[in-house]
């Protein structure tokens, strides 16, 4: 795993830290791999059903062309390059 960047963001009054990481998948033929959904060890006292990380799945980026994080992950694999 490869940091691309982190850094700092106001939500609600409370300053949070965000860091994105670039991970290289083995490669596992035609199907695409296994994703696990993680859990926050802030909600491991929720229950289930009431914890923020419901679910995981692969989108592919053409649906979130107009998402503010995407496009910087873009930005900094392009600058990776």
């Amino acid at each position: 795993m490869r940091l691309l960047w982190e850094g700092t963001y106001g939500h609600g009054g409370r300053t949070s830290s965000e860091y994105c990481c670039q991970a290289e998948l083995e490669e596992g033929g035609d199907e695409p791999a296994a994703v696990v959904l993680g859990l926050d060890p802030e909600e491991t006292h929720l229950p289930a059903e009431t914890r923020l990380l419901q679910g995981v799945g692969w989108v592919p980026l053409a649906e979130l062309t107009g998402d503010a994080q995407v496009a910087r992950v873009l930005m900094a694999l392009d600058g990776a390059g």
